[in-house]
């Protein structure tokens, strides 16, 4: 046994007690101990028990270390005697107690003294009396080094006892050698967040990580509070508690560390309960029978959806590297795999959380890599030792130590890692402190990594695709660090996704000296050229060589040349230097051309695999799309190879990956320089898939001049296959906007406008949702972004523009609702400030007969009207949509939205004064419509639906027709959800039988749109109902059709059958538009937009610091409710001062404060609502004066109104707001509520609005946001900001806003002081706040029992502007059930 001296155990934090207390702790988790179920590590003070295990029947064992390395005093005795008593208090489950001392007892028997042992062995007797259930011992120094001594454990003995190997400082400098070595692979200053990102958010379990789970737990308890008080879901409340029971169990874990966090658990409850809601809700609902019922049943249904988002949060793969910490990274060359892992191991420093960072392109031996690793380490040992000291080092920090090994495929990969990764990998997993990240070139991946062995049930996988979303940000960046011009047009190709590439652009503009991207530039060839160019003028600017000598070409031709002969991509360093040392040896000594160009980034230098058996450091061109297009040149112009050698030599290149880029490289070339194509070239590849993929691919690069319609006799020939049609379509999306080349967004339009509906949706949606749901290749997601972030920011030119829009209209025809809803805000964003471009547009898509195209557009043209900064095109459109769809000989456009949507158009443009050459009686209700529609009768649509043979033979139309009969159906056995709680809803206001409307919307949706089971059957098949836990519906195509026949029958209805005030009712009233009924959809005049990709951080509730403002939680429950005098002051709450020094008066607010608690504490907590409104002047004196004395408790004094129904922007100008206005949104009277007496009259001064996310899917969760009331947004010249919930004056400057709207923080109406107090004073105005507050204790459910508490402590308060300006009122308490 090895003799270990404790006093020279490692220290941390700069004491050896607390070094030898994580000792003993990391000894207690390895012991094994039967039946354990929890390892729980205590912090300080400890309670007498530095950590314990909890085992499966609730019983504990613990331990105590005590640092107490000579023989006991009477203090050491002590000290453990206090810490036994204190944890036999705390810990009333414990069952065994272990006392780690780094001594051994003497038995010595030295006359007239008790030995050590003796007296320990009498404490343990006291001990045993005090509770005979727990068994005490001790470990002591030979017992401590029996445990460390264990094969497993020598990791551990080096770390504690070995010196100072592998410290903090050894990892840090290791991995800045590391990121040294990777050289321009990571360039810190040109950081972008991409989406890959957040594997290592997950994987390090930091503060991301714990901010995410704090939010979807408690957006999960909020949904159960829901769902525990409807009153329809009594049924699910047992499934609720299990949801709770998992949120415990979550939030008693430590994000930091290794403690396993149940999500299983908790994604199993929150399925099972949000279905089970799901299922209620269409079932308890048919005892409903009123108009509102449709209402209900969505409140009901979205409780579930509302679990169930949060099921959607947390089902994905990366939640898996929580407790299983090994992720494989994987992308193609260039797209930023090594910055990546070199940005998160230093960001991982910065948060005091250690890691290691390998290169791949240092393994070069037959070693397993484990020694290697060693070597580079300069660690000697095992590598057993290597792994428990990290997991020991890990374990005393409380955070994992990541491996990162960047690269496997580079280096001697190909031959190590394919015998050696599975055992690898099971080595780390066997440390739980220790973590792994390998990343590989996708190209790689089925040598080494093969995905049947290492698929998603073996370990995480993350796929990097470059800057993805955040591409433009990147061109954005990089153009902004290059001093470029930023471009005119989106770079949607693919290949900007690609870090490599989009700097070697860059590199190229700037050393040729280039600010703007100079025509031509588009063609990969003139890419390549620029940047070869730009090279060459850097090392002339340092070598002063003359122009006429082409260093760069040279040394590039003759490794082409090299490489083209043998079928490579790589060349020996040592050929390298002897082929490039006879170029101007004059200007470079031998080998600098070589350093020069690899410092350039022409070429990269690695180690590859020789012929002979062995490996050697080679070089290879930096970016592999250049090398293809040398090869291919070199093919064609040095060899000189006709058309039949191309295809001989074609045929003799054995590797896949490199005959792609050949072929896509020959496709470009060929036709620029031969005019030829490369399916004629190589004829007997003419159908080839590889071909075809190239020829596609050519298009992005290739010279617009070489493309035109002499391809379509080409591309016609695969037109029936769907991989061929996607790949044609996101081509096209790529170079959509490129006014010059032939496949841009006309050629889609071309080939989709003259199309029948029922045909086009055949072929389009499902091309469209197959692109939309490609995880590798998001173009359609890079189209709306681009529009939707940067096309503001930037010009662009018309042609462009319409081209861009062309490219979102068409995606306003998906049946899937966040597609569509995105698209519709993208178009809006693009348009508003362009609205010369609508009109064409508009009339563009005039002769498609697809009424969904159609009503989104027009909704688009109102979101530009409203949001549009200049209104000189606004009259020109109002012109165009009032000839088009109202001033028509036959019928106005039967589309109930479409006509709402163009009728506020010229609404909007009237309210602001635009001089209009119309008749305004013919946008307004009734239009001119007619209702020509044959009766369709029971036996026609039962012979439908029995000849359906139910869902076997016709599921799409099986679906329509279920999903179709209404609640007293004679067809159908039962009702369908979309026939009774839209449909019929949305009807039963008018004089017609629901039924026979339900019949006429089948033949519609046949005969009309179309709809074939053969032509849509599969897709609707497919896709389904798009509920249960999907949050977001995927619609069928039949329900696509459910929909236009639903608004085309509401159109005719409203426009020839009477509208009732309410399904009860035989009161005809005028139909107004579709707010009453509510059947509206999106709202196109908001921007809102949660941004995907962004980390976590904690919200801003102390954004105007309130929350400061009270912390009075000691005293006890009683005497706190008691306690009035420490209610913080409302008049630093209604009035506040930003960081310009300009004051602000909230409008209307709702601070609270609440006791620091844990979850299941009961806790204090103070609340205040405060509210405001304007009164006449001379009624002022007599209200505040009646105000002040009163007691607001019971929330009766007036209050804003929440509307669901009225577009952001349509306040106040609209007919949707003045209808609801005409019931009083903010004018209100004030009544005693004593007496009912009448008070006088007040007007509220803000609204609530309100959008929800089932009538918009472009944003994650529902907008809420207060405005100011039209009193004051007219009183003040307000108008609307670009932001919304924030408001302008005249001169552009911000007057009101709503904080909860612009920070995440809570609702806070505010306004500028100077301006109120300037409107009141002209309008002979005086505003009163009322303040309502309360204490009171949540948690406590059974208060009835505590007969000694006081009730709450209501609080009331009333304030107003003095004649200075000065805020004076004064707040009043009483106790109140």
């Amino acid at each position: 046994m090895v003799n270990l001296d404790f006093n020279n155990i490692r220290p941390m934090n700069g004491s050896a007690n607390d070094g030898f207390e994580e000792f003993v702790c990391q000894l207690a988790r390895r012991e094994e101990i039967p039946c354990t179920k929890e390892f729980v590590r205590n912090g300080k003070p400890d309670g007498g028990v530095e950590c314990y295990k909890i085992l499966e029947d609730g019983s504990e064992v613990a331990w105590q270390a005590k640092f107490f390395c000579k023989a006991f005093g009477d203090s050491q005795y002590q000290q453990i005697d206090g810490s036994v008593k204190e944890a036999l208090s705390t810990h009333p489950n414990l069952r065994r107690y272990i006392i780690a001392v780094p001594t051994d007892p003497s038995d010595a028997h030295i006359e007239g003294r008790m030995s050590m042992k003796k007296r320990i062995d009498g404490y343990v007797e006291r001990w045993s009396v005090l509770n005979p259930h727990v068994a005490f011992e001790f470990w002591w120094a030979s017992d401590l080094i029996e445990r460390i001594q264990k094969p497993q454990n020598q990791g551990m003995l080096r770390f504690w006892f070995g010196g100072y190997e592998l410290t903090d400082e050894d990892l840090i400098r290791f991995n800045a050698d590391s990121i040294k070595d990777l050289g321009k692979r990571y360039l810190p200053k040109l950081n972008i967040e991409v989406e890959a990102a957040e594997y290592f958010e997950v994987l390090s379990r930091g503060k991301s990580l714990e901010y995410f789970l704090e939010d979807e737990l408690r957006l999960a308890e909020v949904a159960c509070g829901k769902i525990e008080r409807s009153k329809y879901c009594h049924d699910a409340l047992e499934k609720v508690e299990s949801v709770r029971n998992a949120i415990r169990q979550i939030k008693g874990t430590p994000v930091a560390g290794i403690a396993r966090i149940a999500l299983n658990e908790f994604l199993t409850a929150l399925v099972t309960l949000g279905e089970a809601v799901q299922d209620i809700a269409n079932t308890v609902v048919d005892n409903i029978n009123n108009d509102e019922s449709y209402r209900k049943y969505s409140r009901i249904y979205g409780l579930g959806v509302d679990v169930l988002h949060v099921y959607n949060d947390l089902h994905q793969d990366v939640m898996r590297l929580t407790n299983d910490p090994v992720l494989i990274l994987e992308g193609d060359a260039g797209v930023g795999k090594s910055h990546l892992m070199a940005d998160v191991v230093l960001r991982r420093e910065k948060e005091k959380q250690m890691s290691l960072l390998f290169l791949g392109q240092k393994f070069t031996t037959d070693e397993d890599p484990l020694t290697q690793m060693m070597k580079m380490l300069h660690f000697t040992g095992t590598s057993g030792e290597l792994l428990e000291m990290l997991d020991a080092k890990a374990e005393t920090t409380g955070h994992r130590i990541i491996i990162f090994i960047d690269a496997i495929n580079e280096g001697h990969g190909l031959a190590i890692w394919p015998n050696n990764i599975r055992s690898f990998i099971d080595q780390i997993r066997r440390h739980p402190w220790l973590g792994l990240v390998l990343s590989i070139r996708t190209s790689y991946q089925p040598a080494i990594l093969p995905w049947e062995e290492f698929g998603h049930d073996y370990c995480v996988r993350a796929w990097h695709h470059g800057f993805g979303i955040n591409t433009q940000k990147a061109v954005r960046l990089f153009f902004k660090e290059y001093d470029l011009l930023y471009p005119t047009i989106p770079f949607l190709n693919h290949e900007f996704w690609n870090p490599l590439f989009l700097r070697l652009f860059c590199e190229g503009m700037k050393n040729n000296g280039y600010r703007k991207i100079p025509d031509g530039i588009k063609g990969i060839t003139s890419v390549m050229n620029m940047f070869f160019d730009g090279v060459e003028k850097s090392l002339r600017k340092n070598k002063f060589y003359p122009s006429s000598i082409k260093i760069v070409e040279k040394a590039v031709r003759r490794f082409i040349a090299y490489t083209a002969k043998d079928g490579r991509h790589e060349m020996p360093i040592d050929r390298a230097a002897e082929l490039l040392s006879n170029i101007c040896p004059r200007v470079f000594v031998e080998g600098e051309l070589l350093d020069c160009l690899i410092s350039e980034g022409v070429f990269s230098k690695n180690v590859f695999y020789r012929d002979e058996g062995k490996y050697g450091e080679c070089i290879y061109l930096t970016y592999e799309r250049f090398e293809n297009m040398l090869q291919a040149g070199y093919l064609l112009y040095e060899l000189k190879f006709d058309f039949k050698a191309l295809e001989e030599y074609v045929q003799t290149v054995k590797n896949p990956y490199r005959i792609g880029g050949l072929l896509e490289s020959l496709a470009i070339m060929l036709p620029e320089s031969k005019g030829v194509e490369l399916y004629d070239a190589l004829p007997t590849f003419r159908r080839s898939k590889a071909v075809v993929r190239a020829v596609l691919s050519s298009l992005v690069w290739r010279d617009e001049n070489t493309i035109d319609s002499h391809l379509d006799t080409y591309f016609v020939e695969f037109m029936d296959d769907d991989q061929f049609r996607d790949s044609l379509v996101r081509t096209i999306m790529e170079i959509g906007y490129y006014t010059g080349n032939y496949y841009n967004a006309d050629y889609l339009h071309k080939m989709l406008a003259p199309m029948p509906l029922a045909d086009r949706d055949a072929m389009w949606i499902p091309t469209l949702s197959r692109i939309y749901g490609d995880f590798n290749n998001k173009i359609i997601e890079d189209v709306i972004n681009w529009a939707w972030n940067e096309s503001d920011e930037v010009y662009i030119e018309e042609k462009s523009i319409e081209l861009g829009a062309t490219i979102l209209s068409w995606f306003l025809a998906s049946t899937n609702r966040k597609l569509r809803d995105t698209a519709t805000k993208a178009l809006v964003q693009l348009l508003h400030n362009r609205m010369l471009v609508l009109v064409p547009l508009l009339e563009k898509f005039s002769t498609v007969d697809d009424p969904y195209i159609h009503e989104r557009l027009y909704a688009v043209a109102l979101g530009c009207a409203v949001r549009s900064k200049s209104k000189e095109h606004l009259a020109g459109l109002c012109q165009y949509i009032y000839s088009k769809i109202f001033d028509v000989e036959y019928d106005v456009y039967p589309h109930v939205l479409l006509r709402d949507y163009a009728r506020e158009v010229i609404e909007y443009a009237i309210s602001i004064g635009v001089g209009l050459d119309i008749d305004v009686n013919k946008i307004r209700p009734p239009y001119h419509g007619s209702f020509n529609y044959e009766p369709v009768p029971d036996e026609e649509i039962k012979a439908l639906y029995e000849g359906c043979s139910g869902y076997k033979d016709s599921p799409g139309l099986c679906s329509i027709l279920t999903s179709m009969f209404t609640e007293h159906t004679t067809v159908g056995y039962s009702y369908g959800d979309f026939g009774r709680y839209i449909f019929q809803s949305a009807l039963s206001n008018w004089k017609i039988n629901a039924e026979l409307l339900s019949h006429l919307a089948i033949k519609l949706i046949i005969d009309k749109y179309g709809y074939r089971e053969e032509k849509h059957g599969a897709f609707d098949l497919n896709v389904g109902s798009g509920r249960g836990r999907s949050t977001v519906p995927n619609e069928r195509i039949g329900k696509k059709y459910q929909w236009l026949a639903l608004h085309e029958l509401m159109a005719r209805v409203a426009d020839n059958f009477p509208k009732l005030e309410h399904i009860w009712s035989e009161h005809v009233v005028k139909f107004e538009g579709p707010w009453d009924p509510f059947v509206r959809d999106i709202d196109p005049t908001t921007l809102v937009r949660r941004e995907g990709n962004q980390q976590r951080t904690k919200p801003r509730n102390d954004y105007w610091r309130y929350g400061e403002m009270y912390d009075n939680w000691e005293p006890e429950i009683a005497e706190w409710l008691n306690i009035d005098d420490d209610i913080p002051p409302v008049e630093p709450i209604i009035e506040l001062k930003d960081s310009e020094g300009d004051n602000w008066l909230a409008l209307e607010c709702y601070p609270t404060w609440t006791e620091p608690h844990s979850d299941d504490d009961i806790y204090k907590k103070l609340w205040y609502q405060v509210r405001s409104c304007i009164i006449d002047e001379d009624e002022f004196p007599r209200i505040y004066e009646w105000a002040a004395k009163q007691n607001f408790g019971g929330r009766w004094m007036p209050e804003c109104s929440d509307r669901y129904e009225v577009f952001y922007q349509e306040y106040y100008w609209s007919p949707a707001y003045q209808y609801y206005d005409e019931e009083g949104l903010t004018k209100k009277e004030i009544y005693d509520k004593k007496t009912n007496r009448f008070i006088g009259h007040a007007e509220v001064t803000s609204i609530g609005y309100l959008w929800e996310t089932g009538e918009d899917h472009s944003k994650e969760e529902a907008f809420y946001c207060l405005v100011p009331s039209k009193q004051l947004f007219d009183g003040m010249g307000m108008q609307h900001g670009d932001k919304e919930g924030v408001f302008m004056d005249e001169e552009g400057k911000t007057i009101c806003f709503d904080e909860g709207a612009v920070e995440k923080t809570s609702t806070n109406l505010l306004v500028r002081k100077d301006a109120l107090m300037d409107y009141l004073a002209r309008h002979h105005k005086r505003i009163i706040w009322y303040v309502l507050g309360e204490k009171n204790i949540i948690g406590l459910h059974n208060y009835q029992s505590m007969p000694n508490l006081p009730m709450w402590l209501v609080i009331s308060g009333t304030y107003t502007l003095d004649d200075t300006g000065r805020i004076t009122g004064s707040l009043r308490t009483s106790h109140e059930r």
